[in-house]
This record gives structure tokens, sequence and C-alpha cells, in this order.
């Protein structure tokens, strides 16, 4: 788990982060969905919003980001906002340890969701299905717990 590049922090105060109750916007990439101008470039699902790269630094507010996405670029990881077409965003309240598994579990129904909405109706290449960019195969799988109050951020990366 990291946290915010040049947070200089001891292991009590990071603790109490991870701990402390809170509003939370979970942003995760999302491969094998591209939201195109019929939807407005972006789509819900029951609770999970799909939102493409192009407009989420003009929706930002409205998803309850507090910093600019260019700014969360410089001060956590200049890729992560550049590694999928579509990324997926909910939010929780809660505890950051507590809310990983709940909002990674929810993304994974609502894209089952849309999977098989699709059965039908359009060709996928080699089988393919929305999923959580890197889920599949590669075994890890990032995301950002950003705090809708005081533009806390916590990057995490599973393997």
């Amino acid at each position: 788990m990291e946290m915010n590049a040049g947070d200089e922090l001891d292991l009590e105060a990071f603790q109490q982060k991870m701990y402390a109750r809170g509003r939370w916007v979970f942003v995760v990439p999302v491969s094998g969905v591209i939201l195109t101008e019929a939807v407005r470039h972006e789509f819900l699902i029951k609770r999970v919003l799909l939102v493409a790269q192009k407009k989420l630094p003009r929706i930002r507010r409205r998803l309850g980001i507090p910093q600019r996405i260019s700014e969360l670029k410089r001060r956590f990881r200049d890729d992560f906002f550049d590694s999928a077409q579509t990324f997926a965003v909910l939010r929780y309240s809660g505890r950051p340890s507590e809310l990983r598994g709940e909002c990674l579990r929810t993304v994974r129904d609502e894209l089952a969701i849309l999977a098989v909405s699709q059965l039908g109706y359009g060709r996928r290449r080699l089988g393919s299905c929305p999923a959580i960019k890197g889920e599949p195969t590669a075994g890890r799988i990032e995301h950002l717990l950003i705090d809708a109050e005081d533009a806390r951020v916590l990057a995490q990366y599973s393997t």
C-alpha cells in the first residue's frame, strides 16, 4: 500500500489514516469496455459508474473527487489514469481497510451484469468480457481510494 508522494508519516499516523472513517471514492481501471458518445462517455450500472478516461477530469467534482486529475497524476502516479480507456467509480463510506474487498466485489458484480447483458448482441474478440484491468491474467489490481472530504489519497496495489 502506498500513500501520496511526498507524504512523510510515521507508522502510527499511517495506521490512523487506514482506520479512519470517512467518505471515499473508489477508482479502478476497467478493460474490455469502451464508452462512446452514444452513452455520453459514461454508463451507470446500479452503484458503479463507468466513465471514459477523457471525461473523468471534467466530472470529477460530481464524482466527489476534490483534487484535479492532473494534480492526482503529479502526486500519485502519472500512468494510473493513462492505464485504461474506462474507469469504474464507486462511492462508499467507511474505513479504507474494510472497503477494498467490498468495492472490488461490487465492481466485479456490475461488470458481470454488463457482460451478461451483451451475450446475444455483440461480438467480443476471443470471448473477452469486461473486467477490472489486470485481473484475469496479471494478478495485480490497481485502484485509488480518494477521500471525498479532505483530499487524502490511498493507492493500493495487490498481487
